[in-house]
Formats: C-alpha cells, structure tokens, sequence
C-alpha cells in the first residue's frame, strides 16, 4: 500500500519476526532429535509442540553470560556459548519482549524503521543459528526445550 504503515501493520511485523525466530528454533531442534525425514511423525509433532516460550527464554538468558553456571556449563559441554549462539538467545529474548509489547500494550507506537530492525534481526539470528556448530547448537536446543534452572 502507499503511505505510512498503520500500527496494527508494523505490531503485527514484530510478532512475526519473533514468531519466525522461535519457529526456527524449534523446527532446529525437532530436526535434530527426531529428525528432517519424520517431520511427518507424531514423535516429531510431540517435540516440536514440547517447546514453550518462556523455558526458551530462561535458556538464552542462561548462556547469555560471561561465566556460565556449573549447569549449564555441562548442558553445553563447554565453559561457555559461542558469540554466534549468544547473539542468537538475545535476540530471542529481545524479540520476546517487543512480541509481548507489540501485542499487549495499549499505548505506544512503534515506527517503521524499529520493527524494520527487530524483522532484521530477526533474519541475522536464523542465519546465525543456521550456521552455528552442530554439536553446540544441539546441547543448546535441548537445554531450551528442558530447563535452565538450577535445581
């Protein structure tokens, strides 16, 4: 259309880029534990429906430290995330955020350069969680779909 997007429009694009990332995510690690060649199976359909949002949340907060708990250390197996797989979990978090204020906040505008970078970011972090070490990025997708906590 000609003209300024509304609000609804650019509100509706920050729940999508959030959407794409977390769906990104989630199909990466359905792949990995069951597979890309069962993506017609129930056993595919139950992981990929096992991942809920805030567990993810406390996952890419968890790596996204400079010196990473015992646990999560060992969930990783490694003394910490890689730049690539911590750029990815803050723009999950960030993503997050912008999706609950996007969709919830009754005031606020948004303009069309900042949900044209968060839909930006969101393509960089599919990229980079594309590109990241298989084996990290496993560890790491079965630490989002468990429990970050420590107990």
């Amino acid at each position: 259309r000609k003209g300024a997007p509304n609000q609804a429009s650019l509100r509706r694009a920050v729940s999508t880029a959030y959407y794409a990332l977390f769906h990104a995510l989630v199909a990466k690690g359905a792949d990995t534990l069951v597979g890309k060649t069962k993506r017609k199976t129930p056993r595919y359909s139950l992981i990929y429906r096992a991942f809920e949002h805030a567990r993810m949340r406390q996952g890419c907060e968890a790596i996204d430290k400079s010196v990473l708990t015992q646990k999560i250390q060992a969930a990783l197996g490694a003394a910490a995330a890689t730049q690539e797989l911590r750029d990815v979990a803050v723009v999950f978090v960030t993503l997050q955020k912008r999706r609950h204020w996007a969709d919830y906040s009754a005031t606020g505008v948004i303009t069309r350069a900042d949900a044209q970078d968060l839909v930006d970011q969101a393509k960089i972090a599919i990229d980079q969680l594309n590109a990241a070490d298989a084996e990290e990025c496993a560890n790491w997708l079965v630490l989002l779909l468990t429990s970050a906590r420590e107990s």
